[in-house]
Order: structure tokens, then C-alpha cells, then sequence
């Protein structure tokens, strides 16, 4: 069966970093061990699934970082003025990075860098399909406008916007580490802080038992 708990006790389990501070070690004679013990799994278990939560977040986008680098890597348009002749069956180079930027989504775990790179293999051809399928018609002609690209504008289109996703990830890698590190800071306090209420709770009981018969 379980008890109703009073104000006081309520106070305590919501508040029992501040009870302590606050030195009120009388008030814990309001909590019986079901309820220390309660607050302690509750407490944890929440905790504690943060914590599962971020590890398997940092787990994805450290997945998504290093297929963004291979991409960057693989991606090779040359040192020579590049021409594009915007006919169905020609223009392979540019078709090709087209098709390593959609697999790349394909292979990716967040929507918003999946649509990113999508976004940028628009530029080349026409991309039919979402994520994990999304593919394009190697015999129709790509989109990109008939005429000579310089590697460096290439780059500019297409490698740089791509190493842009990656320092976006990298950087919410490093918000999430700082979040990781304050949950577990937060797992620690609680831990110590039940310690703390168990033994003060001890020495309530260890009090009355030795007015017993007094």
C-alpha cells in the first residue's frame, strides 16, 4: 500500500539539495526509508537516461562527422577548368559527386544533414526520393547550367558548403559533451546528496531509539 506523503516530506523530495544547505536535518525524520529510496531510483533512473540519451547522440554524429570527412576526400573535381555540357549522357564527374553526396545522406543519421546535402546535389542533378533511397538518373542531364566551372568555384559550391555540415555537427558534438558532463555532475550530487540523507535519517533513528525507556 502505498503512503500519502505530507508537505513536508514533499518539500524534501523535491528540494533535498536546498534541505541540506539549508542544515534542516530535522525535517528528514518526515521521510521513511520507502521514500529515500524512491527519490533515489527516481532520481538516478532519470539521470541516468539523459546520460544513455547523449551517449547515443555523440555515438551518430561522430558516425555522420567521419562519413562527412571521407565525403570531402572523395569529392574531386579536378585541377582544370571543368566543362559541363549539360547533355544527358556526358558530364560524368559532375554526376559522380552528385552520387557520392546522395549516398552519403542515404547513409547519414540526422534529417537536417540528410537535407543539407540533398540540397547541395540539387545543384547538380536531379535528385528523386528521400533518405535512405534518394537517387538520381545517371541518363538524363544534370541541372547545372552548360559552361567551364573552375575548381575553385566548385569548391565553393559544393566542398565548402559540405565541410559547413561538418563544423556544424562538430560544434553540437561539443555542446552535448558540456551537457554529458553536467548530467553526470548532477548524477554525482544526487548520489551524494540520498548518502547524506540516508545517514542523517540513521542518526534521527539512532536518537530515538536511545530515548527509549528514558
Amino acid at each position: 500500500m502505498k503512503t500519502q506523503m505530507n508537505s513536508s516530506q514533499q518539500t524534501i523530495m523535491n528540494n533535498p539539495e536546498q534541505v541540506l544547505a539549508s542544515g534542516a536535518m530535522s525535517s528528514f525524520a518526515y521521510l521513511t526509508p520507502d521514500a529515500l529510496m524512491n527519490y533515489c531510483a527516481s532520481r538516478l533512473r532519470g539521470l541516468d537516461e539523459q546520460i544513455q540519451e547523449k551517449f547515443a547522440k555523440q555515438k551518430l554524429a561522430n558516425h555522420d562527422s567521419a562519413l562527412l570527412s571521407k565525403l570531402q576526400g572523395d569529392l574531386n573535381f579536378g585541377h582544370d577548368d571543368l566543362q559541363v555540357s549539360g547533355k544527358p549522357l556526358e558530364d560524368g564527374t559532375i554526376k559522380d559527386a552528385a552520387a557520392k553526396l546522395i549516398d552519403t545522406a542515404n547513409h547519414t543519421s540526422d534529417p537536417a544533414t540528410q537535407q543539407s546535402l540533398l540540397k547541395l546535389a540539387g545543384k547538380l542533378v536531379t535528385v528523386t526520393g528521400n533518405p535512405p533511397n534518394a537517387d538520381f538518373d545517371r541518363n538524363q542531364p544534370v541541372v547545372l547550367p552548360p559552361r567551364k566551372y573552375s575548381p575553385a568555384e566548385m569548391q565553393q559550391m559544393i566542398g565548402d558548403p559540405v565541410g559547413g555540415i561538418q563544423k556544424d555537427i562538430n560544434s553540437g558534438t561539443e555542446l552535448d559533451m558540456i551537457q554529458l558532463q553536467s548530467i553526470m555532475s548532477q548524477r554525482q550530487t544526487a548520489v551524494t546528496t540520498v548518502t547524506q540523507m540516508v545517514q542523517a535519517l540513521g542518526e534521527q533513528l539512532n536518537k530515538i531509539a536511545g530515548n527509549i525507556g528514558h
